[in-house]
């Protein structure tokens, strides 16, 4: 029994050494990964988010937005501001006034905050110093094929 006792300690003094397994601290939140959204209404619409998190609050990565008619994909930055990750991003074709890459757009126009298990993606609506975010997607963590579909579908896209 004390054997036991002693191995079981040793396993939890490990795991509780191990980055992998170790908890994240209090007031933070990893943005880290692919995160994605998928709706099969109307159209579909259909997002996805990679995140790389830096530990100086800096992060880069990918994301994509659209339809199964058509849909805009680029490089995304941000930067760490308490609980919430302020993004901007760029293109990977000119469209619509988008700013193409490499060059990033001026101004913070989105920003990322876990909610639970979920990322929630607020983006920047109006101009000057009418704009405000408004809550835009959920993002489920994991790649489009293994996340559920949103199936409330608003009455304008059945």
């Amino acid at each position: 029994m004390r054997s036991t006792l002693q191995a079981f300690a040793l396993i939890l003094a490990a795991a509780s050494l191990s980055p992998a397994l170790a908890a994240e601290p209090a007031g933070t939140a990893s943005f880290d990964g692919k995160w994605s959204y998928a709706s099969e209404c109307n159209f579909g619409h259909f997002a996805s988010l990679a995140v790389t998190q830096g530990k100086d609050g800096a992060a880069t990565g990918q994301w994509s937005d659209g339809t199964r008619v058509r849909g805009s994909a680029g490089d995304l930055r941000g930067h760490l501001e308490g609980k919430k990750l302020f993004v901007r991003f760029c293109t990977d074709d000119a469209e619509n006034g988008s700013t193409q890459c490499p060059a990033y757009e001026k101004e913070d126009s989105a920003y990322l905050v876990r909610e639970g298990k979920k990322l929630a993606w607020y983006r920047k609506v109006g101009a000057g110093s009418n704009s405000q975010f408004e809550k835009y997607l959920e993002l489920q963590h994991g790649d489009r094929k293994s996340i559920s579909k949103d199936k409330a579908c608003p009455k304008d896209e059945e």
